[in-house]
């Protein structure tokens, strides 16, 4: 849902990329020459990169690379350019990334830097539980780690839901739950009104009217990550006819009202949280 139109296009020839050559042999200049020859060479490097790091992240979740694989490509995406033409090997003789990269293939340090320009920290056992899967940790350390985005910008997390009819027994329910940021949520709601003609049920929306998040993005991003698990993949909407990304499944046998929203509420709440005891209220 964050892409444009044209880079929807360029993320569904990714998606090609990947498809057509075995995991061993990915590397990031293969990639923008394969794209570039659909047209990619169109687009700022940097958005070419945004996407071919999506696409690894979907593989990691899904367990076709591992971690380690995982680190590999994307410390080589840090330091290659097409243009530039630099090898991975080389990046990695430098003693600097070499001891980077060691660090983030072993278990974490207590402490994680929260890409604030003063070098200010957090506790990891703060925000990162232990019972989160491994590779969405070093997903979750990776994005607290990214200096914020020029284009990040102040408001709010929303939820609205759409109850599944279907009940798998009388003591079971699900639900989904659809999570994304906006400036206004009342004129938020309305816009996937018209665009999706369905009408959607605001559950919360965060923080507290009067109050916005500082940095909508990151904050939505770290969500988006954490219940990454119960991500939902839905049909193509009956009203845009798009693959909407943003929806998560509760479930819940004890819960049939709000099935799954007491784990997803939490998650929510500590992320908007960190991001005003790290960043302050947006103004």
């Amino acid at each position: 849902d964050k892409l444009s139109g044209n880079e929807k296009r360029l993320y569904r020839v990714a998606r090609r990329y990947f498809e057509n050559f075995e995991s061993e042999k990915w590397n990031v200049n293969q990639f923008l020459e394969f794209t570039n020859r659909k047209g990619g060479d169109k687009f700022p490097l940097t958005t070419r990169k945004e996407i071919y790091t999506m696409w690894l992240e979907y593989y990691l979740q899904k367990k076709t690379i591992t971690v380690k694989k995982y680190l590999d490509l994307l410390n080589e995406a840090k330091y290659t350019s097409l243009a530039e033409a630099l090898s991975f090997q080389f990046a990695m003789r430098k003693s600097v990334d070499v001891k980077l990269l060691d660090n983030r293939r072993q278990n974490y340090s207590s402490f994680i830097k929260t890409g604030k320009s003063n070098n200010s920290y957090v506790r990891n056992k703060d925000y990162i539980k232990d019972d989160v899967p491994h590779e969405i940790k070093i997903l979750l350390r990776l994005e607290l780690e990214k200096n914020i985005s020029e284009n990040d910008e102040a408001g709010y997390i929303y939820v609205f839901t759409v109850e599944d009819k279907e009940k798998e027994n009388r003591n079971s329910s699900r639900m989904f739950y659809k999570i994304g940021r906006c400036k206004n949520v009342d004129q938020r709601l309305k816009q996937w009104e018209k665009k999706c003609d369905y009408k959607a049920k605001l559950l919360e929306s965060f923080p507290t009217e009067g109050c916005k998040c500082k940095y909508t993005h990151r904050v939505e991003r770290l969500i988006h990550l954490e219940l990454s698990k119960t991500k939902a993949t839905l049909p193509p909407c009956p009203g845009c006819k798009e693959v909407h990304q943003e929806w998560f499944k509760g479930e819940s046998i004890s819960d049939s009202k709000m099935p799954g929203w007491k784990e997803i509420r939490a998650v929510i709440v500590k992320w908007v949280t960190y991001a005003e005891n790290v960043y302050g209220p947006g103004l």
